[in-house]
This record gives structure tokens, sequence and C-alpha cells, in this order.
């Protein structure tokens, strides 16, 4: 009898080792948004991707992943074609599963051509103003209310390379202002070439950044999530991540 309950105690301690070691990868989407989510052929992931990897690493599951426009991202999410769509907002797809701990922060920047003395003051400010801002991204609640209250001041494009393409339009003065991250637009802005006449005219914080998980399993990969980026940070791992994008933790700026 003592030799069943023995035997029958060590299946028990070893059937979810066997289910972790069986566990499916975890299949991410997200479109170009660098340094967040990055080209998966241009051989940098994006700092989130990595430590949603290192995080799911450490319960032993492969992560996928994969790279398209948010709009396909996001359905791909909700017809169970992926687990989870890299960089949303918390807010931003309420039918959708997101995990606490955030992932990074977003803080929305708008750019103006160098000879322009225009100052972003509040989105007041923006009245006259054509915008240029990428069609299907969510900004923060305050700005995508003043995006859709104002349509014919607002030029959005569809697709993936919104940044790159914005500044494009921004250059050639088919739009005054170029709405995007801050991260986001430094990055094409260092990637475009140096002296490029474009400046800052004012940022607008939009709030932190998150895998949204579909339903089929949403709620398990979440709470792992949860557990292992608490354990990047605490271990230093999450900082040195973000420091390979030469960017430094939200957390203390943020008080996550």
């Amino acid at each position: 009898m003592i030799r069943r309950l023995a035997a029958a105690l060590a299946l028990c301690l070893l059937a979810p080792a066997q289910a972790l070691a069986g566990e499916a990868p975890v299949v991410l989407v997200a479109d170009p948004w660098c340094p967040h989510t990055c080209d998966s052929q241009s051989g940098i992931d994006g700092y989130m991707v990595d430590i949603a990897r290192e995080a799911f690493a450490m319960d032993g599951i492969e992560v996928i992943y994969k790279t398209t426009s948010w709009a396909r991202a996001m359905r791909d999410v909700r017809q169970e074609r992926a687990d989870g769509a890299v960089g949303a907002l918390v807010d931003e797809a309420p039918d959708l599963i997101t995990h606490r701990q955030p992932l990074g922060v977003q803080v929305n920047v708008f750019l103006t051509r160098g000879d322009d003395p225009w100052r972003f003051t509040g989105l007041d400010s923006l009245a006259g103003r054509q915008v240029g801002s990428v069609r299907s991204y969510s900004y923060s609640a305050e700005i995508d209310a003043w995006l859709a209250a104002n349509p014919g001041q607002v030029q959005a494009i569809s697709g993936s390379g919104g940044a790159r393409r914005n500044l494009r339009k921004l250059l050639a003065g088919r739009i005054d202002v170029m709405l995007d991250d801050d991260a986001v637009a430094g990055d094409t802005l260092r990637r475009s070439g140096q002296g490029l006449p474009v400046r800052v005219a004012g940022r607008l914080p939009g709030g932190s950044l998150h895998i949204a998980l579909g339903n089929r399993r949403g709620n398990h990969l979440a709470a792992i999530l949860d557990r292992n980026i608490h354990a990047l940070r605490a271990s230093g791992r999450l900082a040195a991540i973000l420091a390979e994008y030469g960017l430094t933790d939200w957390a203390g700026r943020q008080g996550l």
C-alpha cells in the first residue's frame, strides 16, 4: 500500500513538468514598431518581444514571433491564429485578455518640421493642423477621441512602417504634425539619417504597453507573464534587455 501511494505521489509531482514540456509554443504577432517590436526579419525582435520570450522560457515555453500590420495582428489573435498581439494599451482591446505587469510604456510625441514654430500645448492647439497618424493604432483614450472627432484634420495611413511613411509626408509638407510614440519616432529618425529638419513640438503620455492575449489560454499566459516579468526585473535581467536598446526601466518613472 505504501509503495502504491509513493508511486501515485511521484506521478502527481511529475505531471506538471510533463505537461509543461509538452505545452505548445506561444505565437506572438505585432507590427514593426521598433524598438518596442521590430521587424522579425531584421535580426532584432524588439525589447518587448525579448522580455516576453525570456519570461515564457522560464516556464519552458517557446515563443514564435511574426510581424504583420497591427490590424492583422489583432485580427489573428481574435481568430485564434496567434496567442498574443504585442504592444497593446491596456484598454485597447477589452474583448481580449491583458496581463497586469506592463512590458513597456507609451509616450506620444508630436513632430513638426524644423522651421515650423508651432508648439503642442494641448489637443486644442491642433486646431487647423493636418495630423498624420496610423489607422488602427490606439494612442490614448484622449487622443483617440480627438482623432475620431476631427476626421477632416487627420490623415491616417494603413499598413506597416507607419512612422517611416508619415515622416516622409511630414518632410514633404503633406501633413503639419506627425503623431507617434516617442521611442519609435526617435528610432525612425536615427535610422533615416542625421540632420533631418524635424523637431519635437510636444509630448503626451499614452499609457502602459502589454500583450493582448486571446481567450483560449490567455489567463494562463497572463499569469506566467505577471510572475516572470516581476522575476526578470528583480534579477536585473529586464534592465539588461532594455540597455541593449539604449533604454532604461520605466518602473521608477511610472511608479509601476
